[in-house]
This record gives structure tokens, C-alpha cells and sequence, in this order.
């Protein structure tokens, strides 16, 4: 799996990955989070070296009606290398 995903990223085209990038990491909308007005759910893995637990207790403390939910698995796309997993964490958010 993470070969493929790196493949991926390696066959992207250089002019859009850089776009995609910039929107991401130059992106700065912590502000926002206490205006969101439905309920959200955080999933998350527990080993994800882009987005670390820091980060989801933080949106988690600002957004209102917000929960998290760890997925029994690692890494960043879960919904790619276990997509069963999340899944069934979605069903379970969702039932709450």
C-alpha cells in the first residue's frame, strides 16, 4: 500500500501537487472551528506523522457538538489501507 501511494505522488503532476500543497500548508482556518454548527466526529489513527493527536485534541476543544474516534490502525490514509475499519468506525459515529 504505501508503495502505491508513493508512486502516486511521485506520477502527480508537479504544478498541481505544488498547488494542492500550498492550500493546505499555507492554510491557516483555526478560526472557524468554533463557528461550526453541526455535529462532527474525528476520526483518527493513532500513528499518523502528518497529523498528530496534538492536533486532533485541539479541533476537538473548539469545535462545539465535536467527538473523536481513534481507528484501530496507523498511518494517514486509513480509509485506503483499511477501509473496513473505517467503515465501521463511521457506522458507530453515526449510530451515536
Amino acid at each position: 500500500m504505501s508503495e502505491q501511494l508513493r508512486q502516486s505522488f511521485a506520477n502527480a503532476d508537479p504544478a498541481i501537487s505544488r498547488r494542492f500543497a500550498e492550500l493546505v500548508f499555507l492554510s491557516d482556518n483555526r478560526s472557524l472551528l468554533p463557528q461550526i454548527t453541526v455535529p462532527v466526529s474525528i476520526l483518527y489513527c493513532d500513528v499518523d506523522v502528518i497529523v498528530p493527536t496534538a492536533v486532533i485534541d485541539y479541533m476537538a476543544a473548539r469545535i462545539p457538538h465535536c467527538d473523536t474516534a481513534k481507528i484501530g490502525c496507523s498511518g494517514h490514509y486509513p480509509h485506503v489501507s483499511s477501509p473496513q475499519l473505517v467503515r465501521d468506525k463511521i457506522i458507530e459515529c453515526l449510530l451515536r
